[in-house]
């Protein structure tokens, strides 16, 4: 029990931390908050705090305590990026999706790593593609990244984003609601349209947002949407000057999460 405890509060004092840094940087008030690996740290917080509290109503308000200091630790922003987190935690911290959409959280926790770290060190064996700037300093060897103190930063912020965090996740599920067993193959199998359809509602949102809103920039670097799909919307000057604000202040190639 005393484990189990060390756990949540391990993975909570490191999700308010990563959302304060991230606030920070200024992610939430453009497109850069809507990666699936920030949906994921904010979404499953929440969810243990339900399967902790067994669901039961005279609990129910620590899920909203959970969401009130995450939206503190944003400093109370209401851009639309900030509030769909806000959302996101309280429907996640209030509905008893059952165990395999649990399931389907615990496999996204190592999918996140292998799929980030893969990506970054494809992206370090060539020199016309980066991912980050962490793939640029990683492409000239090991030497250098131990040796060089921002490439030093930059792995450990990684670090903290793409395993500390899936680790404890996905360390705080299984002693949790999993009760210290790992899910069956037959349970992975089945949890897969779940975590098609959980991965398929942050698509959906992520498109509307940058549907809506203009710049009408995509997460992870892909540019903007079609302009014949965005042509018929208006840009709002006052969004616009914000935009250019951040870009210039916080600039848009800063670190994707971490620490």
């Amino acid at each position: 029990m005393l484990f189990q405890m060390l756990v949540y509060g391990a993975l909570g004092g490191c999700t308010l931390l990563v959302i304060c840094r991230q606030h920070g940087w200024g992610f939430y008030q453009n497109i850069l908050s809507l990666q699936i690996t920030i949906w994921s740290i904010h979404l499953v917080p929440p969810v243990i705090v339900f399967c902790a509290t067994e669901g039961n109503e005279d609990w129910s308000a620590l899920v909203l305590v959970w969401a009130l200091c995450s939206w503190l630790c944003r400093q109370c922003e209401w851009s639309v990026y900030s509030l769909v987190f806000l959302c996101l935690e309280v429907v996640c911290g209030s509905v008893n999706f059952g165990r395999t959409f649990l399931v389907a959280i615990l496999i996204l926790q190592p999918l996140v790593i292998i799929g980030f770290w893969g990506a970054i060190f494809l992206a370090s064996c060539f020199e016309d593609f980066s991912f980050l700037e962490v793939d640029r300093h990683i492409r000239l060897g090991i030497l250098h990244t131990c040796r060089d103190s921002n490439a030093r930063n930059l792995v450990a912020r990684e670090c903290y984003g793409h395993l500390l965090m899936q680790t404890l996740a996905a360390a705080a599920l299984v002693i949790g609601p999993f009760k210290g067993r790992l899910p069956l193959a037959s349970e992975i199998c089945a949890a897969i349209p779940s975590l098609l359809l959980l991965v398929t509602v942050y698509a959906v949102v992520t498109l509307g947002i940058a549907f809506l809103f203009p710049p009408h920039e995509l997460p992870y670097e892909l540019g903007h949407l079609p302009s014949w799909l965005t042509s018929t919307r208006k840009p709002l000057e006052k969004d616009v000057g914000a935009r250019s604000d951040l870009e210039l202040e916080d600039g848009l190639a800063g670190p994707s999460i971490g620490a």
